[in-house]
């Protein structure tokens, strides 16, 4: 998990870019990488006879300054500052000052100004700004913002405004001295892990105390993993993405990646109620449409796909009732194949 490798041939007072890519023992390479920088100094040489001093190629770092924050939107902010000697824009960022990202222009100049794009609303991000100049190179200390919450949009493509349907059917989650069930179709559903709770958008404190009237419905199954969600068990490591009924498996880590989905997004869920699902077809390409279930993000606004549309969340309330609370790690990019998809009536709430 700690690599490093000697690089060596190269000249002095030279500016060098570079790319790092893993594979691991199932011969899986990261899906994406950036460009790293650094300079090589000129070093000094030494003076003459007499005891005099010595002459060469000082090194000169680049002053940093006038940071600013703009433009902020709930998946977009525009970072810019100065510079006094003509260097590169760099900015590395993510939502930890562990920062996973980074966007970069190699020009040489003294106004600095990037747009960085996709990330994820109402979520804090931490950020540096980097300058190498032909003599040095210079890095800020941390800074952060935070992105603006979802909003609703405006007519994207002057779609209807008719009556709303929500996301899968209405559903309440009780409690009853400790029990838990997700009430639906007049129904209690048992749950047989926090992971299948979660699927739903659920968590344990969403529970209101159960009624008479509620327990007096008939119990059914136990819950299956909700619509949209991705899922795995303790006893086997393959990824599922749950759509129409069906548990979809990846051809690949890459495939899997350059859709936009995040392991870090994975529920562990117990094997009988997964294995209640068949097997769907395997999702093999990157350039598909996003299966239904799923939430994207497009031009600011969550959408959740419902199969045959598009379908916004109004607000951050709305997502939160869907969803964990304020937990956009979920969303991805919306491409192509998704935008093919007419836009349909916003959600609402359970």
């Amino acid at each position: 998990t700690s690599h490093s490798t000697p690089i060596s041939g190269l000249s002095n007072g030279t500016s060098y870019n570079y790319y790092v890519k893993c594979q691991d023992t199932a011969l899986n390479t990261n899906v994406s990488d950036y460009t790293i920088s650094f300079n090589v100094s000129s070093p000094s040489s030494g003076g003459g006879g007499g005891g005099g001093g010595g002459g060469g190629s000082p090194v000169y770092n680049p002053i940093i300054s006038a940071i600013k924050t703009s433009t902020i939107t709930n998946s977009s902010a525009t970072i810019s500052w100065t510079t006094d000697l003509s260097s590169t824009t760099q900015i590395a960022y993510g939502t930890s000052s562990i920062y996973s990202q980074q966007s970069q222009n190699n020009s040489f100049v003294t106004s600095h100004i990037l747009t960085i794009n996709n990330l994820i609303p109402l979520t804090l991000y931490h950020f540096q700004v980097k300058s190498f100049s032909s003599t040095g190179s210079a890095t800020s200390s941390d800074q952060t913002f935070q992105t603006l919450a979802v909003t609703i949009p405006t007519n994207p493509n002057n779609p209807p405004v008719v009556t709303p349907t929500s996301p899968g059917s209405s559903t309440t989650l009780i409690n009853n001295k400790g029990t838990y069930y997700l009430i639906a179709n007049n129904t209690r559903q048992g749950i047989t892990n926090p992971g299948i709770l979660l699927s739903y958008g659920f968590e344990f404190k969403d529970a209101r105390t159960a009624t008479a009237a509620d327990l007096s419905l008939p119990i059914g199954a136990n819950l299956n993993p909700d619509e949209g969600a991705l899922v795995k068990t303790k006893a086997d490591p393959t990824v599922y993405m749950i759509s129409a009924g069906q548990r979809h498996g990846f051809t690949s880590a890459t495939v899997f990646g350059t859709l936009g989905y995040k392991f870090s997004s994975v529920l562990t869920v117990t094997t009988p109620e997964l294995n209640n699902l068949p097997i769907g077809a395997i999702v093999n390409s990157s350039t598909i449409q996003h299966p239904k279930g799923t939430n994207i993000l497009y031009k600011g606004v969550v959408y959740w796909i419902s199969g045959t549309d598009l379908r916004p969340y109004t607000s951050i309330a709305i997502f939160n009732e869907w969803n964990k609370d304020n937990d956009f790690s979920s969303v991805v990019p919306a491409n192509s194949a998704d935008l093919a998809l007419p836009f349909g009536v916003a959600v609402v709430g359970r």
